[in-house]
């Protein structure tokens, strides 16, 4: 069942990172970012409720507090996530944020888990096709945003900037979900987070002296598929890591990157390469060997 656990939770983040992108660019990454959480709390709270699963005896301990920490590591991850995606061409952010499996896949077996030879090959594989899947080798795509720049010097697009710090925040925030979860229960977890971290992104807004209110009402239309189905994917991710390994679970919930990709195509005709096609086929080819 992981396997099933996370590609739910690949496709939940695929398409309310899809979603995240045109919310970001009627509003900003931070206010989309509230809005996931306004939304999201009530969506998580009804889950909790109807599932009838939670140890709140573990909520208000430690554990409660660590989870809520790792609230505020994923939320930072996914405001870079945001920004990147408005930045930087999608076809050049996408490949970095979702390499956020590395890390979460290397800080796994560094801790102790062990995949069998077949399911190690099978996800990386599975990583090197979420790469291929996403990638862009047009000229369109050269550039991922405005560049940081030294003297004379190009270094490094603002867009890859930002979505190196999803990669990272991410991968960290992933793997440290494996000693929270079994603790806490799926459903539980994700409410932690939400309601830990929405008091204080109001309280940052209010500081910054930065609107609530929404630029225009037609956002919602994005905001809405962004509060409900991201938390969907969270708690889709949390019960594959009860049931699975983090190293596989993390790799297949990257794939969220190749249904951004499609959507895009589908929905804007977003130009799919021949190198992301073979991508798409060597995921394919990967997930079959991990879930062997």
């Amino acid at each position: 069942m992981a396997l099933i656990w996370a590609l739910s939770a690949a496709l939940g983040f695929g398409i309310a990172d899809l979603c995240a992108r045109e919310a970001s660019q009627q509003e900003s990454s931070l206010k989309t970012l509230l809005y996931l959480y306004i939304i999201g709390l009530p969506a998580a709270a009804i889950l909790l409720v109807f599932s009838g699963v939670g140890r709140w005896q573990d909520v208000v301990s430690w554990m409660g507090l660590a989870g809520a920490a790792i609230g505020f590591i994923i939320a930072l991850g996914t405001v870079c996530l945001y920004r990147a995606l408005v930045i930087g061409p999608l076809l050049i952010v996408a490949p970095i944020a979702s390499s956020f499996a590395v890390v979460t896949f290397v800080l796994s077996l560094l801790s102790g888990e062990r995949p069998t030879r077949l399911q190690m090959i099978g996800l990386i594989v599975t990583l090197g096709g979420v790469i291929f899947a996403t990638l862009s080798s047009g000229p369109d795509h050269a550039e991922a945003g405005p560049l940081v720049t030294r003297g004379q010097g190009r270094l490094v697009s603002v867009g890859v900037i930002f979505a190196i710090g999803t990669a990272l925040l991410h991968g960290i925030g992933f793997w440290l979900l494996r000693y929270i979860v079994p603790v806490l229960g799926s459903q539980a977890t994700v409410l932690v987070m939400r309601v830990s971290t929405l008091p204080f992104l109001i309280l940052f807004f209010m500081a910054a002296h930065m609107p609530l209110r929404l630029n225009t009402a037609s956002s919602l239309k994005w905001l809405v598929p962004v509060g409900v189905v991201d938390t969907a994917a969270s708690w889709f991710y949390n019960l594959a890591v009860d049931t699975g390994l983090t190293s596989i679970v993390s790799v297949i919930t990257s794939l969220y990157s190749v249904v951004t990709v499609i959507l895009g195509y589908l929905l804007w005709q977003e130009r799919i390469t021949r190198i992301q096609q073979v991508g798409v086929l060597i995921t394919l080819a990967g997930i079959a060997m991990v879930s062997v």
